[in-house]
């Protein structure tokens, strides 16, 4: 989502957004994208209460407390860079260079 939303400004603005696992971070990057409401079959609370704030509309299957990372021994790395943020823009900066050090 980071480089569709830098690479496409907009492209998300009014979007209904489906996915399988929705973090924290994703989340904000929904958020950022101006997305008009969200569905995912795994939600965090995290993530729950960006969208709250942000006045985004959603539904979930399974609403967890974390995303845990692939190996499924810890907090997912995305979702913990932003674990203490609540602000929009500081997440998404936060999330550019975190994604820089993990890469693709």
């Amino acid at each position: 989502m980071l480089s569709v939303i830098k690479d496409n400004k907009g492209i998300m603005a009014e979007a209904t957004i489906a996915d399988k696992v929705v973090g924290k971070a994703a989340a904000f990057l929904i958020a950022c994208g101006n997305a008009k409401e969200v569905y995912a079959e795994v939600l965090s609370s995290g993530a729950a209460d960006v969208l709250r704030k942000c006045k985004i509309p959603f539904s979930f299957g399974i609403l967890t407390e974390k995303i845990v990372n692939r190996e499924r021994n810890g907090i997912c790395p995305m979702e913990s860079a932003v674990q203490n943020i609540d602000d929009v823009n500081e997440a998404y900066s936060i999330l550019q260079d975190k994604f820089k050090t993990i890469g693709s």
